[in-house]
């Protein structure tokens, strides 16, 4: 029998290949472990009591107690403080009435910090022996006996909103931002009408129509009111704020 030698060169393109696959495997045999080693210590880290939620730390909390914001969040001790959801956390303790915006972070090893930004109240209303104060976004903020200093009263509402509703028409709280200094200046406070929403004024009223288009409203109320130089007057009614009409 005739024994076939191998080509040198052959026999070692395969030990070459051989070496190169048991690299290979070595390779990703290593990046698997590493990979597992990777998700086992994460998960570890995050499920360490180590780095559970020891405390929740409020800070802004003026008119809303810190325990109502901490109830709020409903995050409770001991758990995971990398799994905490903050945006959802945010989202319940804006819900409070008094507050207008929270923000939420971790501090490691084991604290979530809340910061909240209160309500300003800019107007209320009255019914019932208590006043109810509306933030800029016409919410109900609290109910109360006193009327802080700087607030505008709205007048002329059928059914007062209670804590942490809207008051109706939407929008009606947001006149006092918009508001001109020229005319703030001279403003007692805000009538719902049937037909109209109307400042009154110390020296006559305006009347807007409806809560849209305030900016060229006031431009135009203002730019009226000018031309009575400080006079009391009936009205300027701005409802078409193109052509406003006044009565002395």
């Amino acid at each position: 029998m005739t024994t076939l030698e191998i080509d040198p060169r052959i026999e070692a393109r395969r030990d070459a290949v051989r070496r190169e696959t048991g690299r290979r495997r070595m390779r990703l045999m290593v990046i698997a472990a590493v990979v597992v080693v990777a998700v086992v210590g994460t998960y570890l880290a995050i499920q360490s009591p180590f780095l559970d939620v020891d405390h929740v730390d409020v800070q802004g909390a003026v008119h809303v107690p810190a325990q109502a914001v901490r109830a709020a969040a409903a995050v409770a001790p001991g758990r995971a403080l990398l799994r905490v959801d903050l945006g959802a956390v945010a989202a319940r303790v804006e819900q409070l009435p008094w507050v207008a915006r929270a923000r939420v972070r971790r501090s490691l090893p084991g604290t979530l910090r809340i910061n909240i930004t209160e309500a300003t109240p800019v107007a209320y209303v009255r019914g019932h022996g208590v006043v109810a104060l509306l933030g800029a976004n016409n919410r109900v903020i609290a109910r109360t006996r006193v009327v802080p200093s700087g607030v505008v009263e709205i007048t002329g509402v059928r059914t007062v909103p209670r804590l942490h509703e809207l008051l109706s028409p939407t929008g009606t709280a947001r006149i006092v931002a918009a508001v001109p200094p020229a005319i703030r200046s001279h403003l007692r406070s805000i009538a719902l009408r049937p037909n109209t929403v109307a400042l009154v004024l110390d020296v006559g009223e305006i009347r807007l129509g409806d809560v849209a288009m305030l900016g060229p409203k006031f431009a135009a109320a203002a730019a009226v009111l000018a031309r009575y130089n400080g006079a009391s007057f009936h009205y300027i009614d701005v409802t078409v704020w193109t052509d406003p009409v006044s009565s002395p």
